[in-house]
């Protein structure tokens, strides 16, 4: 039994190694936003900011000819503006070549008349043609599903969360109430930011992310040692609600390099918040059917939290000080 549980729980190390080396990815995960708007005699102004983005992007719109562009890098970000002369309207295809596997970009049409039109181009899916007009929800219900998924330390975070939870042998309503006071702390404050109500530095929120992970880990890696319950064991639904509102800060920045829909901008919001919850609702059942599996061992449940801690200390010094 205890040598399962250590071979469990030294896979879980090596787990943290490929979580630490794979923390640049995900948090490199390069977001842009291409806005397309009528000015008048066939003619739209074109402006594609990515950040991320190693070289050059290729635009490719159907029905257009470009007449101006110029291009502007302060890294990592890189600013593409022209002209688009479209007698007949832009597309309804619409491309970019030379998108990187990490890169997402959020597509706005702005016609002179009509509702505006949104959509995301990925590596996987570098063009996209417009059909009809349609409400912007579902995009950005998807992109919130998509970021809370390839978010590694929001993920992390809810893992270590449900760990320390089942430590205490806390029932489902502890559980349910302690995720739900997470959601209410990442709601506000994705709110008020995303309406530009607060606003802090994106290095400080980034950092406290990564130090809510290695807070949680050290009480985890506590409590299967069997020490006396800290804070986060005691109350965590208040400490859930705290760092909630960073994480909330995170998912707004998000937010801030795709932009939100004038027209629709709180629809898009809750969208782009409702599927976040889908996202954590998700990990937050697969997570524990798999605990259920490795039952209560003490070798894998220690291995867990040297994982998490040593995949937050090491994304919360890179950065500090990265």
């Amino acid at each position: 039994m205890r040598s399962s549980g250590a071979r469990i729980g030294a896979a879980l190390v090596a787990v943290a190694v490929l979580l630490v080396a794979d923390a640049a990815w995900a948090h490199a995960v390069g977001f842009g936003a291409w806005r397309l708007e009528a000015q008048g005699d066939g003619r739209w102004s074109s402006s594609l900011r990515v950040d991320g983005a190693d070289e050059p992007l290729g635009l490719e719109v159907e029905g257009c000819t470009e007449e101006a562009a110029d291009v502007e890098r302060d890294a990592p970000t890189t600013w593409l503006r022209g002209v688009l002369h479209c007698p007949d309207g832009p597309g309804p295809r619409f491309a970019l070549e030379g998108l990187p596997d990490h890169m997402r970009v959020h597509v706005t049409l702005v016609p002179e008349t009509g509702p505006e039109r949104t959509f995301v181009l990925r590596a996987e899916s570098p063009s996209h043609t417009v059909g009809a007009a349609r409400s912007p929800g579902w995009t950005y219900l998807r992109l919130g599903v998509e970021h809370i998924l390839i978010g590694w330390d929001h993920v992390a975070f809810v893992l270590a969360l449900l760990l320390l939870l089942r430590l205490d042998r806390r029932g489902w309503r502890r559980g349910l109430s302690t995720l739900s006071a997470f959601t209410v702390g990442h709601s506000l404050t994705l709110g008020l930011a995303a309406w530009g109500w607060v606003s802090v530095d994106p290095a400080l929120t980034e950092a406290m992310i990564a130090a809510s992970l290695v807070l949680l880990a050290v009480e985890l890696a506590r409590g299967v040692r069997g020490a006396e319950p800290g804070l986060s064991r005691r109350r965590p639904e208040a400490v859930a609600l705290f760092f909630g509102l960073f994480h909330g800060l995170g998912f707004a920045g998000v937010l801030r390099e795709i932009g939100l829909p004038p027209d629709d901008a709180l629809l898009a919001l809750l969208a782009f918040n409702g599927g976040v919850e889908v996202g954590q609702v998700l990990v937050a059942v697969l997570a524990t059917g798999l605990f259920a599996l490795l039952g209560r061992r003490r070798g894998w449940q220690l291995g867990a939290a040297y994982a998490l801690g040593c995949a937050g200390v090491f994304v919360t010094l890179e950065r500090v000080f990265g």
